[in-house]
């Protein structure tokens, strides 16, 4: 069964019309809402609009598995759903 927080992101999107992704089981019970339509198996260190910070992580030999649900932007790019 999801997690309350994975029902609540959900419930989030879908409710804005969006499609929601598949949060994997073995991750799900550490999806948890941070902020405001930000939602993350682990503790960000950044704005989920840093994009650069994730993609520099591709680069390290190992990277624990995570999942990061997030809406962060300002003005019309604020229309990115991360």
């Amino acid at each position: 069964m999801p997690s309350s927080d994975v029902r609540l992101a959900k419930r989030l999107v879908q409710g804005s019309g969006l499609f929601f992704p598949i949060i994997p089981h073995e991750l799900a019970p550490r999806f948890v809402q941070r902020k405001v339509w930000c939602f993350s198996t682990k503790r960000l260190t950044g704005s989920p609009y840093a994009f650069e910070e994730y993609v520099h992580q591709g680069h390290k030999k190992t990277v624990r598995d995570y999942v990061a649900l997030a809406h962060a932007g300002h003005g019309a790019n604020s229309y990115a759903l991360h």
